[in-house]
């Protein structure tokens, strides 16, 4: 990865956190990759920061007591990237199934969702890392979908593993939105795991 790139994940682990921890440590940066949740001044294009769009929430986010955005910071002292949702259940901003998680691109996590799909309809290159657009969360599908129908002409790329039941239908989704006018950009599949991907991918060729 590298500046001018976005991550957006469904996930509300502390897995890329923990990813980022790493990478300041090897390259000796203040950070790398960094969420703009509770953030208003985040500049996304800030030179070395990528930005991450966490969707459904994060395990060390909490909503404010307006239900219209995350606290940064919780009056513990805990850091919004530490894991804190078991502290306050109640105040924890993470899509579990149910209604809170329809809700969370127009209250809490709006303009993080309106910052994600911006980058799809900006992006030159998309890449699809383990995520299949899952028949349960419908909402995800249609907003994701309609950020793909709005830049038919970036290069996507399929990575859900070899002989991934999924496949096909993913790849049929996506292709329904590659239309327009102009020139079309293709949508690749490739059968291979994730870590397998990254360990062969080169940029150039995305």
């Amino acid at each position: 990865m590298k500046a001018g790139d976005t991550v957006i994940t469904f996930n509300y682990d502390r897995v890329l956190n923990l990813l980022n921890e790493h990478l300041v440590g090897l390259s000796e940066t203040r950070s790398l990759l960094r969420s703009p949740v509770g953030c208003p001044s985040f500049d996304e294009k800030r030179e070395g920061v990528i930005p991450v769009y966490h969707l459904h929430g994060h395990v060390g986010w909490q909503v404010s007591a307006d239900g219209n955005h995350c606290e940064p910071d919780g009056p513990n002292g805990i850091r919004a990237d530490r894991a804190r949702a078991h502290l306050n259940p109640a105040k924890a901003l993470m899509g579990t199934p149910g209604k809170a998680k329809t809700s969370l691109h127009t209250g809490a996590l709006k303009d993080c969702w309106q910052r994600a799909m911006g980058a799809i309809r900006d992006a030159t290159s998309i890449v699809f890392v383990g995520y299949r657009f899952p028949e349960t969360d419908n909402l995800a599908k249609l907003q994701l979908a309609d950020a793909l129908r709005q830049n038919p002409e970036a290069r996507v790329h399929v990575v859900l593993g070899a002989n991934n039941a999924d496949t096909p239908r993913l790849a049929g989704m996506i292709g329904w939105t590659r239309t327009g006018s102009g020139e079309r950009g293709p949508t690749l599949i490739h059968e291979m795991l994730c870590q397998d991907f990254f360990a062969v991918f080169e940029r150039r060729e995305l």
